[in-house]
């Protein structure tokens, strides 16, 4: 722009207008916001993003234009300038694409200068006069999916404002012209394909409904049909990623091995936020998340998931902002396996669990196992009111900060049948006047007993408090006698209770237990465990008919209940996920282990092999394995005592 002044202002009358032919007659015209009709470019065939005969007009999209992609068009070049004004709603209709070339690093640079998407328009319809921008999917494809060194980068031209990817049902079509700062057009149902791969990817989103960083329609039944890949991505400041519809697509939703870094979700919702509609047989795998700006979780299901995978993410809070992994209200058949979550120490109680779960009628399937999580209010916390709700947590890492003893326990079961298998469980520290408790069992339920808890081979390895309340580390009922806070039908067996100040606590007068054949031994259905070091007693029981004990020989009874009361010798009860670290080279720090996660997504360096989940679950538990053979053959299963197998003097 600079030149041609200089030349208008020196040049005649004939190399004036010379002049103005040719500067009017260049790709990249820049225009500014609001966008007009005489701004808005649309596509007039296929062809690459820089061509002028890709467009109407010849114009060539650039800074303060809004676009309306119709075709299939390839980003060969950037679509607005850093530092510039950017690019307004950039709109793919019509079954359009838009897809790079991957010949090249390209970039789109958005014109965002405020949080407000829709200005005169609506949600279905964004004005031109809105401060925030982004791409706005109608109907068709939008495809960024290049590999390293040519990877997509989007972003706001200031490096700082919000943009968005938006596709809702009755989004609308036939934008042409612009009037009052609205598209021309009409409210439509169609069907979109996101496929994001190892894009770069900054402030993404705000708080707008359907404007929150990745909003995308998975209705059933659309063309094209609804689809969401989003793997192998690095992005940083995202408020969410959000699933809108009902009726929604059976698969076709992937989240997969990108790095979070600093995401900013409501607390209330989650990086990835389920909005209305039951999600069936989508994945949430090997995602990292690291700084994150705000307390949530990284799945959120508010109204219930089914066949839900969450499998091998790595989430790290801070001691002042807890991050959990999931919080699913309902469904069936969920599976959250291998997932890392870690919160420093807090100064005060953290506000969220680790893992929030609940289930549907009938629901068996749903599995919550071999994770490893440290601090949160709670490891798991089942809730909800679904008697025949019957998960299985199982082969599970739990530690809990002592800040957290309001939460009573490191898994905390309300209601329904859960089964307990295999997990550790410990307390990292204690203080007065806190009470920490291992498990707790008990009903949330109003009037009535519903919780049924079955326990087989869990370790717990408390620490006594001697200044306050007693730590319990396996504790059953809850408040005494209050009918509605006991557990029914339960049993427990093959557990080892380690230190602490009661190792086992029958704690409610209304308690029942399950004396079917098969289940009790001696005359009791909790039988063949361990305990160990416990500060006050080993067994507390408030009960005096049979079923904790048979009514007349307590706790602990070899003979009777085949009860041990060795010390089990731990290989290395210290071992903790940041220890792994210095294992696979590293300093041995919360900050490099997650880094190095990270770089699962292709991004921040050379992924070493050993940054890996499972194994780090391997070594973190191993630390719980007996170095005493006694507990060979002495569970009620013929097999050991606890949740891991021991090992001798040969680990």
């Amino acid at each position: 722009m600079r030149l041609a002044l200089r030349l208008l202002s020196s040049l005649g009358t004939l190399t004036l207008v010379v002049a103005f032919q040719f500067f009017f007659s260049q790709p990249g015209f820049a225009a500014s916001f609001p966008c007009t009709t005489s701004s808005l470019v649309l596509s007039a065939q296929n062809g690459p993003a820089n061509s002028p005969s890709t467009w109407s007009g010849g114009t060539v999209p650039s800074d303060g234009n809004c676009v309306v992609v119709r075709h299939h068009v390839t980003l060969n070049d950037d679509l607005g300038t850093e530092g510039g004004t950017g690019m307004g709603w950039i709109r793919i209709e019509n079954g359009g694409t838009l897809d790079s070339d991957c010949a090249a690093p390209h970039a789109i640079y958005f014109g965002s200068t405020g949080g407000d998407p829709v200005g005169s328009g609506s949600t279905e319809n964004p004005g031109a006069n809105a401060s925030m921008f982004g791409i706005f999917v109608s109907y068709g494809t939008l495809n960024l999916s290049c590999s390293a060194p040519n990877n997509v980068t989007v972003t706001s031209a200031n490096e700082e404002s919000p943009w968005y990817i938006h596709h809702v049902y009755g989004d609308y079509v036939g934008c042409t012209a612009i009037s009052n700062n609205v598209c021309s057009g009409n409210s439509a149902g169609h069907g979109g394909v996101l496929n994001l791969q190892n894009a770069v990817l900054s402030h993404l989103g705000g708080s707008a409904l359907y404007f929150s960083g990745i909003d995308w329609d998975m209705t059933n039944g659309l063309n094209p049909t609804n689809t969401l890949n989003i793997s192998s991505n690095h992005i940083t400041d995202l408020f969410e990623i959000v699933a809108d519809g009902s009726n929604l697509q059976p698969g076709n939703f992937l989240v997969a091995r990108n790095w979070f870094d600093a995401p900013r979700p409501d607390p209330a919702e989650g990086i990835v936020y389920f909005f209305g509609g039951t999600p069936q047989s989508w994945q949430i795998i090997d995602n990292t998340i690291t700084g994150a700006q705000t307390t949530s979780f990284l799945v959120a299901a508010p109204a219930g998931s089914n066949n839900i995978q969450v499998l091998r993410n790595a989430i790290l809070g801070s001691a002042t902002i807890p991050f959990g992994v999931a919080a699913i209200n309902a469904g069936r058949a969920n599976s959250i396996q291998f997932n890392l979550c870690v919160n420093p120490e807090p100064p005060t109680a953290a506000t969220i669990p680790a893992i929030y779960i609940a289930g549907s009628a009938g629901d068996t399937t749903t599995m919550v196992s071999f994770n490893i999580i440290q601090g949160a209010h709670t490891g798991i916390s089942q809730i909800g009111e679904e008697p025949t709700f019957s998960p299985t947590f199982s082969f599970n890492w739990i530690s809990q900060w002592t800040e957290d003893y309001g939460a009573q326990g490191a898994i905390a079961t309300r209601s329904g049948k859960v089964t307990e298998l295999y997990n550790v469980l410990l307390t990292e520290n204690t203080g007065d006047p806190e009470y920490m408790i291992g498990e707790l069992a008990y009903s949330d339920t109003s009037g009535a007993c519903g919780a049924v808890v079955q326990q087989d081979h869990n370790t717990i390895y408390g620490i006594a408090n001697y200044d306050g309340y007693a730590n319990v580390n396996f504790a059953w009922g809850d408040n005494g006698t209050s009918p509605h806070t006991c557990i029914v039908n339960s049993y427990a067996r093959s557990n080892i209770s380690y230190g602490g100040n009661i190792g086992y606590y029958n704690n409610n007068d209304d308690d029942t237990w399950n004396l079917s054949q098969g289940i009790e031994y001696g005359g009791a259905a909790v039988h063949h465990n361990l305990d160990y070091g416990a500060a006050t007693m080993p067994y507390w029981n408030i009960q005096n008919s049979p079923g904790f004990d048979n009514g007349v020989v307590s706790h602990p009874s070899y003979q009777q209940y085949g009860d041990l009361s060795v010390d089990p010798r731990f290989l290395n009860p210290n071992r903790r996920p940041n220890q792994w670290d210095s294992i696979c080279g590293g300093p041995g720090t919360d900050d490099s282990l997650f880094q190095n996660l990270a770089r699962r997504s292709g991004f921040g360096g050379t992924l070493n092999s050993c940054y890996s989940i499972p194994a780090l679950w391997s070594w973190v538990r191993l630390g719980f394995a007996p170095l005493n053979m006694q507990l060979i053959g002495a569970g009620h299963d013929g097999t050991w005592i606890g949740a891991v197998a021991p090992v001798g003097n040969h680990p």
